[in-house]
């Protein structure tokens, strides 16, 4: 990955961990970030990821990551359907990262456009409901904006 990254001309990349469906599998992909991070402080920032359903154990996990020295929460993958946005485990999660001062990825796209793996079916409207709830909350919204810019891509090449 280093000699990849210097091929590319990259300094410093950021990890971000995907949606885990236990709690185990969070831990091993963190161990491994960690590890990262550890072997290159200078190149290499990474993400936790906890299993909102864990509980407790997704707070203590998320600490223990933060004191490694990961930066951020994500990316959480809420179209899982394993919780909700107003779930009260999410919302743990969600306080927890507001209290250590670091953001929360969540990877979102639009309504619009084709069915693909991976899309999002939650309305927009769930998200702007959790903003509102939490405006001193730290958010990267990943992925959002991409269909409605390539919608109008496709919308002025038809034009021309």
């Amino acid at each position: 990955m280093i000699a990849d990254m210097d091929q590319a001309g990259l300094n410093k990349i950021i990890l971000l961990g995907e949606a885990q469906t236990w709690n185990e599998n969070c831990l091993e992909r963190n161990n491994f970030g960690l590890e990262l991070i550890r072997r290159w402080p200078e190149r290499v920032i990474s993400f936790a990821v906890v299993q909102p359903l864990a509980g407790e154990k997704a707070i203590d996990e998320l600490k223990r990551c933060v004191d490694g020295g990961m930066l951020g929460k994500g990316e959480m993958g809420h179209y899982s359907g394993m919780y909700r946005f107003d779930s009260p485990e999410f919302l743990r999660v969600v306080e927890a990262c507001i209290l250590l001062n670091i953001p929360i990825n969540l990877h979102l796209n639009e309504e619009v456009g084709h069915f693909y793996l991976g899309k999002s079916i939650i309305p927009l409207r769930h998200y702007y409901r959790l903003i509102y709830r939490y405006p001193e909350m730290k958010l990267i919204m990943a992925h959002w904006g991409v269909e409605y810019s390539f919608m109008r891509l496709c919308l002025k090449s038809s034009e021309a």
